[in-house]
């Protein structure tokens, strides 16, 4: 489903709970028992020491303003909509000699029914059983859950960007460190 995206799907569960997606009940109901806990998510603090969160705390806390970490996710979390329309005319259009409005950026309208959001949340649990038990293979997890989020839209309002693409837009690890 081209390209990879190995960025922490802190948006998942709005595919179960889309206006509490962020919350401790949607969470503990969505993650099975012997998942919970296990993938953990190396961070960078203010003083550039490595830290680890939870999968889980990332969910939970990436709108927060409390801390340092969680406010710059929050910041990258309101603004990675906009930004994925700059972000597309940067990567794609100046870096290549693509026509770019050839970009198929929309799509079709497309209506997702409670029925297909169940599958798909079966789907991301089912993915996140298989690796949960090697911190090494862990990050594949994560490509496949992005992957089945490349047509869930990231807002309802919107939807210019999918989660997979809003994901790989607020990876501090891969925009910050550099």
């Amino acid at each position: 489903m081209g390209v990879k995206v190995v960025s922490v799907p802190h948006d998942l569960l709005k595919v179960v709970n889309w206006r509490g997606h962020a919350g401790k009940g949607a969470i503990k109901e969505f993650f099975p028992e012997a998942v919970r806990g296990k993938y953990r998510i190396p961070y960078k603090d203010i003083e550039g020491k490595v830290g680890f969160r939870t999968l889980e705390q990332v969910i939970e806390r990436h709108h927060s303003k409390k801390a340092f970490w969680e406010s710059l996710w929050s910041c990258a979390d309101r603004l990675s909509t906009p930004a994925g329309r700059f972000r597309l005319e940067h990567d794609y259009w100046y870096w290549s000699d693509a026509d770019p409005f050839l970009v198929k950026v929309y799509g079709e309208v497309r209506v997702w029914t409670r029925e297909e959001r169940d599958k798909l949340a079966k789907a991301m649990v089912s993915i996140l059983e298989r690796y949960y038990g090697d911190e090494g293979e862990q990050h594949k997890a994560f490509e496949e859950i992005n992957d089945l989020l490349g047509d869930y839209p990231s807002e309802s309002r919107f939807p210019y960007t999918s989660l997979k693409t809003h994901h790989w837009l607020t990876d501090e690890r891969l925009h910050c460190h550099r």
